[in-house]
């Protein structure tokens, strides 16, 4: 048998893996990043312990009267400092990963302005459709946990209460740059830019995105909030799919995360509509945004009989867009009025 035999065959029963990692690395992946979490609170805990001491205290029971003084399992400090030390904890072990590529590998290039612009307008519809299936979730999951009762310590999950009784008196700037911008990078970067592509190419656009997509949910722990997030992680995963830039999800999570966080610190702006008209509105909107995310936008300079059908397809797509703005924007208004 000849080597050109011989090589042949080795090619044909041994398939070349697709780059990226794969579903257990996935994995490894999502528990390296919870474990990142956990140690950057230790982190945190040490410093503050040596710097009150000057050094570890020879008393045991010391450092744990310090953290009960400072009450530091009710302070934003372990929650603020756990979501950025974590970020410097992620990068490094993403560098060694990807090497010199990592730039590439994460899709870290600049997005088109337009389509960027588009992929925002649909922040508030997301989230509209979040809080409504939160809702829903948490209704269903407080019925579980009465019939359960050791369901109920999973309550201590919970991290949207955990904001909302912490954040009253930190500044809105250091929550946005803390808990929007940290956890937003930080989950872009591991979820969608590491963990996304390998299994998008190993099972296809479907399979991956929606594995990647309940990994991403998670890691938020409390059931109700996990199941509310899936909606806005495959419009991410998506979002970064048709952009091929990871700035774009990163963008978007920022502004979830930070409207969020807007409507936990000021009461005052009330919570988000859920009336069917404003559900429906929300999802037709979304739908046309991912219907023209992607696409370019060439100016028609000059009508003749050549450009006509570019003309008129770019006309009517623009009415669409316009419509639906106008619809969720006046159901939205109208609930708000109403107090639906």
């Amino acid at each position: 048998m000849t080597n050109a035999a011989l090589n042949g065959r080795t090619g044909d029963s041994r398939r070349e893996r697709p780059p990226g990692p794969g579903l257990i690395e996935a994995c490894g992946w999502t528990l390296f990043y919870m474990f990142a979490q956990a140690i950057a609170a230790v982190a945190c805990i040490v410093v503050l312990v040596v710097a009150a001491f000057n050094g570890w205290p020879a008393d045991k029971e010391a450092p744990l009267r310090l953290l009960l003084d400072v009450n530091l399992d009710t302070s934003f400090l372990l929650i603020g400092v756990t979501t950025l030390g974590a970020l410097f904890i992620l990068m490094p072990a993403v560098r060694l990963r990807f090497g010199k590529q990592m730039r590439a590998r994460l899709q870290l290039r600049r997005p088109d302005k337009r389509n960027l612009l588009l992929a925002v307008g649909a922040v508030v519809p997301l989230a509209v459709l979040s809080r409504a299936l939160y809702e829903l979730a948490l209704q269903q999951w407080n019925q579980l946990a009465a019939d359960i009762p050791a369901l109920a310590d999973l309550q201590q999950a919970n991290t949207l209460e955990a904001v909302a009784n912490q954040s009253a008196s930190v500044p809105f700037l250091i929550l946005v740059v803390a808990l929007a911008l940290g956890r937003a990078l930080r989950a872009e970067i591991i979820f969608r830019g590491v963990i996304g592509p390998g299994l998008v190419r190993r099972w296809g656009v479907l399979l991956g995105v929606l594995i990647t997509s309940v990994l991403f949910a998670g890691v938020h722990g409390f059931p109700p909030h996990a199941v509310a997030t899936l909606p806005l992680a495959c419009f991410l995963h998506y979002a970064l799919l048709r952009t091929g830039s990871l700035w774009t999800p990163i963008v978007l999570h920022f502004l979830n995360n930070a409207l969020a966080l807007a409507m936990i610190k000021y009461p005052l702006l009330g919570r988000l509509p859920d009336s069917p008209s404003v559900l429906f509105a929300s999802a037709l909107y979304i739908v046309v945004v991912a219907a023209l995310l992607g696409t370019t936008w060439e100016p028609v300079q000059q009508l003749s009989l050549w450009n006509w059908r570019r003309a008129f397809r770019s006309s009517w797509v623009d009415a669409l867009a316009a419509g639906c703005i106008a619809g969720f924007t006046t159901a939205f208004v109208w609930s708000v009025m109403n107090g639906g």
